[in-house]
């Protein structure tokens, strides 16, 4: 086996077992109890309409429905999908960075391997990771269907129909692909004027870009349209420029809330920042590359990674404030991980012997502290851990209040309490009573209550609780989730 092979074959495992460990050490979260309600409905027919009220469409929740139909309903079987999107997404990385040698090619996967965005989203049952994969594979169809593996134009071939698939699968995964394939296709515009060689492949490639645009077509019909005058909100937003560079720091570090204050502000930072200089540095050493080849007239693989690394992310941002569904939020920017991960390979290669080891070192030690305060560190919303303090130290007759967590069906719905509570009761054992929002004022008749405050429902649920009982306890089990513990005093 070739040094190459040996180096991502090595890649690979590392990606499985870490992401592995990730999607089992990680409790499910509230959006991913929103994609199991969607793996649960009985068929077909009624999974699309559960999926046409939601905001998505309906590519990841599919995948998931034949994931737990074929291994069960685990938190590994619902999260498998992504994490070999994951897998997928490090070889496609793999090849995009071809032209920087083996040494960049194992930089930019290492980049990916570390980065702890990349961690979250190919451990959790949602889109983003089909988001990430069709985006990048988009940029490889394209840059292939261009130019040939030795660098030069593709005559008479035409842009591969791995296009139209990309196309497809982003526009079946996120929204948000819409801004990725905006840009790209602008990117593909400037290419045509910019080189004009190329204009016959471009011309060539509109087939492949239409048939994904026409596979997307009969979901635009039955649910796109639905959705867009539905009462259901889009996902939360983020706005201005503050959120568009934490977009950026997102990329490569993600849940540093759960390490103190100063190890974001002072470690990851500083090391986001270096690492998108050395990015936009790799996009300056491709085209000096690019244009220093035997004369050619340069490669576009820069333009296409640049502008989906860098020029992606504003663009939705900006466009966010225009459209009032258009929603921008930290992990819609994943179809940039792996352009990113290209630019920032590219700018470390073009260093220096000494600064490239020291930057590459310090860039990755940082990195791999984000992936290790991930995986030790916590969770952002820890029901596992929560219902197994409930089902311990619950007493005969006390209730759990439980708020279901998807909105469009509250009856259907599945919840953090019903799903841990049967795996993680004990046989035989009595758990405590739930009460469902609907069934609030039942908790009067308790001496003791349980609730989960992830949500305003909690608020207005906490304010009724402090009413009508005298004590109160709370432990934050996660970044984002608090179980409080109500209880009557002897007088009462």
């Amino acid at each position: 086996m070739s040094k190459g092979r040996q180096a991502f074959a090595g890649i690979l495992l590392g990606g499985a077992l870490l992401w592995t460990a990730g999607a089992l050490r990680r409790s499910l979260w509230t959006d991913e109890f929103h994609s199991l309600h969607h793996v649960q409905v009985a068929d077909w027919r009624g999974f699309f309409e559960s999926v046409k009220s939601d905001n998505h469409p309906p590519l990841s929740f599919a995948a998931e429905r034949l994931s737990v139909a074929l291994f069960g309903e685990s938190e590994l079987a619902l999260r498998l999908p992504s994490l070999l999107c994951g897998l997928v997404f490090l070889g496609v990385v793999w090849r995009l960075a071809a032209s920087l040698g083996l040494a960049g090619r194992v930089r930019a996967c290492l980049v990916v391997l570390l980065s702890s965005f990349a961690y979250v989203v190919f451990t959790e049952a949602r889109m983003y990771s089909w988001l990430a994969l069709a985006s990048a594979g988009l940029v490889l169809a394209i840059h292939r269907g261009l130019v040939r593996s030795d660098g030069e134009s593709s005559g008479s071939e035409p842009l591969p129909w791995a296009v139209a698939l990309w196309t497809a699968i982003g526009l079946h995964s996120h929204y948000y692909f819409i801004h990725d394939l905006f840009v790209l296709g602008l990117c593909v515009l400037v290419i045509t004027a910019w080189r004009p060689d190329l204009r016959r492949q471009v011309l060539r490639g509109l087939p492949p870009v239409l048939v994904g645009c026409l596979l997307w077509v009969p979901w635009g019909l039955y649910g796109f349209t639905a959705q867009l005058t539905q009462e259901y909100p889009p996902g939360g937003h983020e706005s201005g420029w503050q959120a568009l560079a934490q977009s950026f720091y997102h990329l490569l570090f993600m849940n540093t809330g759960f390490a103190p204050d100063w190890v974001g502000s002072f470690l990851a930072l500083p090391i986001a920042g270096v690492a998108l200089c050395a990015g936009l540095l790799g996009v300056r050493a491709l085209v000096r590359s690019n244009r220093a080849a035997r004369g050619r007239e340069g490669d576009p693989l820069w333009f296409l990674v640049g502008a989906l690394a860098f020029a992606a992310p504003a663009w939705a941002c900006l466009a966010s404030e225009w459209f009032e569904r258009a929603s921008f939020g930290w992990r819609y920017v994943a179809g940039s991980l792996g352009p990113l991960a290209v630019c920032i390979a590219a700018g470390l290669g073009s260093l220096g012997t000494i600064s490239r080891r020291v930057l590459s070192l310090g860039i990755g030690l940082g990195l791999a502290g984000g992936v290790v305060l991930n995986l030790w560190g916590g969770e952002r919303e820890d029901y596992r851990a929560a219902v197994t303090r409930i089902l311990r130290e619950g007493l005969p007759g006390d209730a759990v209040v439980v708020k279901r967590l998807w909105d469009p069906d509250p009856v259907g719905s599945p919840t953090g309490w019903d799903y841990y509570a049967k795996r993680l009761s004990e046989e035989g054992a009595t758990a405590p009573r739930a009460l469902y929002q609907e069934q609030l004022a039942e908790a009067k008749n308790h001496t003791r209550v349980w609730i989960f405050q992830r949500d305003p429902y909690s608020q207005y649920a906490l304010r009724a609780l402090r009413q009508w009982f005298a004590e109160e306890e709370s432990d934050t089990l996660g970044l984002d989730l608090i179980l409080f513990l109500f209880r009557r005093n002897e007088s009462q």
